[in-house]
Formats: C-alpha cells, sequence, structure tokens
C-alpha cells in the first residue's frame, strides 16, 4: 500500500505536470472538524428536534480512492430549547470507509472534491426526564471538499445518522449537514 502512495496525486486535487511532481512523505492522514445543525425525530412535541452538530473526524488513505476513517460526534438541542431541562443531547463515536471515486482522476477538478461514507459505531441519546438510552449507530454520509489546496480542504456534508437504542428509548434518527475543515498530514512535499 506504501508504494502506491508513493508519488500518488496529492488528496488536494492537483492535476497535470504539478501532480507528478508531488511526493508523500509516509502514509496520508486527514484530520476533519465539522460543525452543523441538525434534527433529532422522534421526540415530544415539547421538546425541539433542531440541534447544533459539532464533530471531529481522523481518516487514513488506504488507496488512491478510499479512506479508513473514525469519527465522534455531538449533537445538542440546549440553544433551542425553551429551558435547558428540554434539551436532548445525542453522543456518537463510529469507524468506517470514505470512498472518493474521482480522486484519483486527472482533469476532474471539479468532481475529485466528492466522496460518500458509511461508518458504525456507539451511539448515546439523552434527552429530558432523565431518559438515556445506549445503542448501535449506521451514519451514511454524502460530501464535497468545494476549496481545496495543499494539504487543506473546506467542504459540505450531509449526514444521517441511525440508531436503535435500549431501554424504551428506541429508535432515533438524526439529520445533519455540516461545513468542514479538513487537513492533510503530513504535509505534501514538492521535490
Amino acid at each position: 500500500v506504501l508504494a502506491a502512495l508513493v508519488g500518488a496525486e496529492s488528496p488536494a486535487g492537483d492535476t497535470g505536470a504539478a501532480a507528478a511532481r508531488v511526493v508523500h512523505v509516509g502514509i496520508p492522514k486527514f484530520f476533519e472538524i465539522e460543525l452543523g445543525n441538525g434534527y433529532l425525530s422522534g421526540v415530544d412535541a415539547a421538546e425541539t428536534g433542531k440541534l447544533e452538530t459539532y464533530a471531529v473526524s481522523a481518516g487514513v488513505m488506504e488507496s488512491a480512492t478510499r479512506d479508513l476513517l473514525f469519527s465522534a460526534a455531538f449533537a445538542d438541542s440546549t440553544r433551542f430549547a425553551s429551558s435547558s431541562d428540554m434539551a436532548s443531547k445525542s453522543y456518537a463515536v463510529t469507524a468506517g470507509l470514505r470512498i472518493s471515486p474521482f480522486r484519483a482522476r486527472p482533469g476532474r477538478r471539479l468532481l475529485s472534491g466528492l466522496y460518500v461514507q458509511a461508518t458504525a459505531g456507539y451511539a448515546r441519546l439523552e434527552s429530558p426526564m432523565d431518559v438515556v438510552g445506549n445503542g448501535l449507530e449506521l451514519a451514511p454520509a454524502i460530501g464535497w471538499q468545494v476549496l481545496r489546496g495543499q494539504g487543506w480542504g473546506l467542504g459540505l456534508e450531509a449526514r444521517d445518522q441511525l440508531a436503535i437504542f435500549d431501554g424504551n428509548v428506541g429508535f432515533h434518527q438524526v439529520a445533519e449537514a455540516f461545513a468542514t475543515i479538513q487537513l492533510w498530514m503530513p504535509l505534501h512535499v514538492r521535490p
């Protein structure tokens, strides 16, 4: 895998003669910070379903089009609730795969930032009245790194967290829209 990554096109999507000179030092990794808003399904009429959402992710480039991804997400309705007693909070820690089918294709600069991903893992929901649920989550997403430079990217992502919780909490869904900031490490070196 390492041999395939050395000299491969930069995740920043450089094309042409400049891309041929990009050399990765080590296995490319990225860190991502995501901020956005979401909506929690299955809450009482007295509660609000609107959420502020935050996530951090770390990934490792497995091939020219695939990344292994680890993510932690937090969502909170305190800002939108009539009182803090009526607020819901959602937590998730997941791992999965991100596929960027156009990243390694020269001449497709606009499309090279598109990706789809699927992660699965642990989820926790805390809602009013001290109802707490622990469960399993599946989180498919689609995203686009709109602006990209040497070792960084700014993008948009839509994610749907589907979770089943223990006890009487049951099934809940968190639909989210994020703005993302992505940093690639190590930085790419041009010889």
